[in-house]
């Protein structure tokens, strides 16, 4: 979906502040240096490219190879990491796991301490079904391919951690589309809460709640969710008992995905009703949820 108007120098410099406010995991000893909070705390950064972490059906029925760039920050001993996945923007029609939008905040992030990943996940959406079901459709498909990322890197853990990922602090975060995969996978964890729109007997959206991208076996649970400019297809989703405090940053006149309640818009055509981050909130509000919005204005 559209860029937000935020750089992501200002995206990285929020990142700590979400921690402090919205993610308990981080002990304030942790975070009494440079680590978690500035950028300068590491001069380098190291990049695995294109780690494959699963396969699926894309939207064209074909086999697509799921990949993951992961960020670490060089010259660091810290044996137990946390681990920030994030999912890139796009429209679920465009977009790449290292696009512009994505590669300075990976970077900014690693260089204050964080193991991040990129991930690929499968985009598409089929243009001559019914267009607000197929949009849900490429949303569950992003769900599924981000669960097999976090169960992938679980499953690492159980392979000599490579990384030195602290299984207990792995977040997941999205910009606009990548948002949207990020709550719903967070937001959507009963068998009867996935979309009626989901046939799970088509090919590639099989799978239930977990999906078939990959790395069963493994939990796909987050400790903390980031939305940045991103929504809910409903907040009925969430419920009395969720576990994964949210943080979100949000501008008032997206023009694409809505800061509260309305359509997503594509070349000025309204695709599909939809709970923004505002929304979004004031449901975490309700349940109990540990949670902090960032509104920018315009």
């Amino acid at each position: 979906m559209t860029q937000t108007a935020f750089s992501p120098g200002l995206r990285a410099l929020a990142f700590p502040f979400m921690l402090m406010t919205a993610f308990p995991a981080f002990s304030q000893e942790e975070c009494d240096g440079y680590r978690y909070r500035y950028t300068g705390a590491f001069d380098g950064v190291a990049v695995d490219y294109d780690v494959p972490y699963g396969e699926n059906f894309n939207v064209n029925f074909l086999p697509e190879d799921l990949v993951v760039d992961v960020y670490t920050p060089e010259g660091d001993t810290q044996e137990a990491r946390p681990l920030v996945v994030i999912a890139h923007g796009g429209f679920f029609l465009a977009g790449s796991n290292s696009g512009a939008e994505v590669v300075p905040l990976c970077e900014d992030l690693a260089q204050m301490g964080y193991v991040v990943a990129s991930m690929s996940y499968r985009l598409g959406i089929n243009i001559l079904g019914y267009i607000p079901t197929e949009f849900i459709k490429a949303v569950w498909r992003g769900v599924h391919d981000s669960r097999a990322a976090v169960r992938f890197f679980r499953h690492s853990v159980d392979y000599g951690n490579p990384w030195a990922i602290d299984t207990n602090r792995i977040y997941l975060g999205g910009i606009s589309a990548g948002a949207f995969i990020a709550l719903h996978h967070a937001y959507v964890d009963e068998q009867s809460e996935i979309p009626a729109q989901i046939d799970v007997t088509d090919v590639g959206m099989g799978g239930g709640l977990e999906g078939l991208s990959g790395n069963t076996g493994y939990s796909s649970a987050v400790n903390g969710v980031f939305n940045i400019a991103g929504a809910l297809q409903t907040t009925d989703f969430m419920d009395v008992g969720e576990n994964e405090p949210l943080f979100s940053i949000h501008g008032t006149d997206d023009g694409t995905v809505p800061y509260g309640e309305g359509n997503i818009s594509l070349l000025g055509f309204n695709l599909i009703d939809v709970n923004g981050s505002s929304v979004v909130h004031e449901k975490a509000e309700e349940i109990g949820l540990d949670h902090c919005l960032i509104t920018m204005e315009g």
